[in-house]
């Protein structure tokens, strides 16, 4: 019997991805445990919100059969001295802006993602722990926890993406899988004319806050980035929606003849990014919404949508095949 544990608190692990090489095994149950047949080369545990990990038979037995997951771990601020910069706020915005776009994800780099909306309390779509791959629109039929989407290339940026439809709610949603700086929800932020800036700094890297420079603006942030002083990678951004009366937003129909509005009540984005080889790809990253129809087929009626975006281990060997959506099937 293999146990998957967290290291920091040892609370059991439920819902992690078992794969023997390129297999899915299972899913730990309810008390963090899974029967695992000896007959294997490898184990990848994926986990989202942990690192995931790959072991084979000699390591597991040394463990005991008892694993420790490593949580992903975000910089807590209030646990760091941090002070006003002397930099200039201008200089460090220009170097971020910059360095923004560099920091994409590896080419054929894997992404494991958990994503959910629902309308009404109502789930019209629902993924856990599946896995994206930045190119093309392919899925792997044989493993129905496989998915992969198409890619959008914004500034040579990837951002995985699909379309989202419900019969019975007729609501359409472009949903992204944020792998990348480049959305537009971000671009915004580094707009003098919408943003105040303040800069300070630790031993180690710059902070620097954003907030909108007016009240009442729409569907604008406050938010930080954290950023590597000697490189200025970008080594975290948080951001949240600012309270405004404007936060309004709309999509078409499918046939284009109606507009669907919603009121924004909160949008959060998270990215964290590893710095490796003195690049930076994206480590995970996340998007919480919620919302209220107030003009189109369902007005009142609540939109949730969360999305979790993490990179995972090599899941080479898979074989892919493309999807055509318009017809329900594979090519």
């Amino acid at each position: 019997m293999l146990t998957i544990v967290s290291n920091q608190d040892s609370s059991k692990i439920i819902n992690a991805l078992v794969y023997s090489e390129n297999d899915f095994i299972g899913s730990t149950n309810d008390v963090g445990q899974i029967e695992i047949n000896k007959n294997f080369k490898t184990l990848k545990i994926v986990k989202e919100n942990y690192d995931d990990i790959e072991l084979n038979l000699n390591e597991l037995e040394n463990m005991k059969w008892l694993i420790k997951l490593k949580p992903i771990t975000y910089i807590i601020l209030d646990d760091v001295i941090i002070k006003a910069s002397r930099e200039s706020v201008s200089s460090i915005l220009n170097k971020i802006k910059s360095s923004r776009l560099k920091q994409n994800p590896k080419h054929l780099n894997y992404y494991q993602s958990n994503i959910s909306f629902k309308f009404d309390s109502t789930t019209i779509f629902l993924f856990n722990n599946i896995i994206f791959l930045n190119e093309g629109l392919e899925i792997n039929d044989e493993n129905k926890v496989i998915y992969k989407g198409f890619i959008k290339t914004i500034n040579d940026n990837f951002q995985e993406g699909f379309e989202l439809k419900s019969n019975n709610f007729e609501i359409p949603i472009f949903a992204g899988v944020y792998c990348s700086l480049g959305s537009q929800e971000i671009t915004p932020i580094f707009d003098i004319k919408l943003y105040n800036y303040e800069l300070q700094e630790s031993e180690d890297f710059f902070v620097l806050n954003f907030f909108p420079k007016k009240r009442n603006s729409k569907l604008l942030y406050n938010g930080y980035f954290i950023i590597d002083k000697n490189d200025f990678g970008i080594i975290e951004l948080n951001m949240s929606l600012a309270k405004s009366q404007n936060n309004t937003w709309w999509t078409n129909s499918f046939d284009k003849k109606e507009k669907y509005e919603y009121k924004i009540k909160d949008d959060t984005f998270k990215f964290k990014f590893k710095k490796i080889d003195n690049s930076y790809f994206l480590e995970s990253s996340s998007r919480v919404l919620n919302g209220i129809q107030t003009k189109g087929n369902h007005i009142g009626a609540k939109l949730e949508c969360s999305l979790y975006n993490e990179q995972t281990i090599n899941q080479n060997g898979l074989t892919f095949k493309k999807y055509d959506w318009i017809n329900k099937k594979f090519k």
